[in-house]
């Protein structure tokens, strides 16, 4: 059967999921509201913050592994296809399942597993779609010198844009606290990840809808993004504010009808 992949802000947010047109829907590496329980057929997760799910009977949330491994959501639905459909993954796709387990959970900064960022840095580059072609493609290697000429001159990029973004910040102290608020829409992991030396916490403003990433490597960040209407794990969270969404638009606003009242009389001198 055809899967399809489907970004969570069209389906679940923007209320657009009918269900009707799909055999099975699963949702993997977030959790939901829980109106949408009766809608899929599987939650998978790994997410701290998403325990509770698992008093639902079609949801799943493990944060490690049987082994001993902490787990992620391709891992953990890598391991519900060979259970439930008893599907078979070869070796290489498997390996290919660790790599992403090792980046997700930040394995691979502990470990030095460089092929684990380096995946990730070719999906970055490739997009969604691409990366899966390309994945299926290359049966024999896991890069080959096109990849790996991709993967420098971003690793170039991201060393430059983490500079930028650095030099580029506000920070202030609460009770002894050293937080410090960024606003970058890309390479929040490894931006988190510098900061992480010189902050307790960090505050990323991912985009234009509210998006808010927090991290830390004392402090539970998870309790910040419930303020925020969010969750996750302990030292790495999320949440999407509306009360931020809305303060951005008025913010656009402002900016708006400053233009439309006092550019009058140059438009209607032609002098703009």
């Amino acid at each position: 059967p055809r899967s399809t992949l489907f970004p969570y802000t069209t389906l679940f947010r923007s209320e657009k999921l009918d269900d009707s047109k799909y055999e099975k829907i699963f949702m993997t590496d977030l959790s939901c509201d829980l109106a949408y329980i009766g809608k899929i057929d599987k939650l998978i997760d790994h997410h701290q913050s998403a325990l509770h799910f698992n008093k639902y009977d079609n949801c799943e949330v493990k944060i490690v592994h049987d082994t001993g491994a902490l787990a992620s959501g391709t891992s953990l639905f890598a391991d519900f296809l060979e259970q439930r459909f008893t599907y078979f993954i070869p070796q290489r796709l498997d390996n290919i399942v660790n790599l992403i387990r090792q980046y997700d959970t930040w394995e691979w900064k502990e470990k030095g597993i460089e092929q684990a960022n380096d995946l990730n840095t070719l999906f970055y580059v490739l997009g969604r779609e691409r990366f899966i072609e390309c994945i299926l493609d290359n049966k024999h290697k896991l890069f080959d010198e096109v990849d790996m000429l991709l993967i420098n001159c971003e690793n170039d990029r991201k060393k430059a844009y983490i500079k930028e973004k650095k030099n580029n910040l506000y920070s202030f102290y609460h009770k002894d606290i050293h937080f410090c608020v960024v606003f970058a829409e890309q390479n929040t992991s490894l931006l988190a990840d510098e900061l992480k030396e010189e902050y307790d916490i960090i505050i990323i403003i991912t985009d234009m809808s509210g998006t808010l990433s927090f991290r830390s490597k004392e402090y539970d960040v998870s309790k910040i993004a419930k303020l925020f209407g969010g969750g996750g794990h302990k030292n790495a969270s999320g949440a999407n504010s509306i009360e931020l969404y809305n303060q951005t638009y008025h913010i656009v606003n402002l900016i708006t009808d400053k233009i439309r009242s006092g550019l009058d009389e140059e438009l209607e001198d032609g002098n703009l």
